[in-house]
């Protein structure tokens, strides 16, 4: 068994002092040692007992809860059309045109007819390429 530093004479008249007004783990803050060592000195000193040995916890914040507002309802997922398809469904001819999320369920692609030597069908090459001419859509697909 080891033993921390002595008590001084002051550190022992102090600790009488504080013993009923101040908790162990503040005691053993101020005197830098464990709070089992203040502990076992009170009670060598013959103090009266106390009911914790535990450290001082910091005071947490109390977080009020916010009040439930108004229930947000999530859109309802566009229903699945006959040409809708998922990825391993759509052929080479077949419009690839994103439709919904790609990370949740329910993602999939246009599906209908693309248009020749494009890769949309002709609602979504009107939508993709609504900046460009016509003539110069022709020339930018061009290799």
């Amino acid at each position: 068994m080891s033993k921390g530093p002595a008590w001084t004479p002051e550190d022992v008249e102090t600790l009488t002092r504080l013993w009923a007004t101040e908790r162990v783990a503040v005691l053993a803050l101020r005197f830098n040692r464990s709070a089992d060592a203040i502990h076992n000195k009170g009670r060598a000193l013959g103090l009266p007992p106390r009911l914790t040995l535990t450290p001082i916890k910091a005071k947490q914040p109390v977080q009020k809860k916010p009040k439930p507002g108004p229930r947000v309802q999530k859109p309802a997922p566009e229903p699945v059309r006959k040409h809708d398809h998922p990825l391993w469904l759509v052929g080479p001819l077949d419009c690839r045109w994103p439709l919904g999320d790609p990370g949740r369920p329910g993602f999939r692609f246009c599906g209908r007819r693309a248009e020749d030597g494009r890769p949309y069908c002709h609602d979504h090459v009107q939508r993709a390429y609504h900046n460009r001419s016509v003539s110069n859509l022709s020339e930018s697909l061009e290799v």
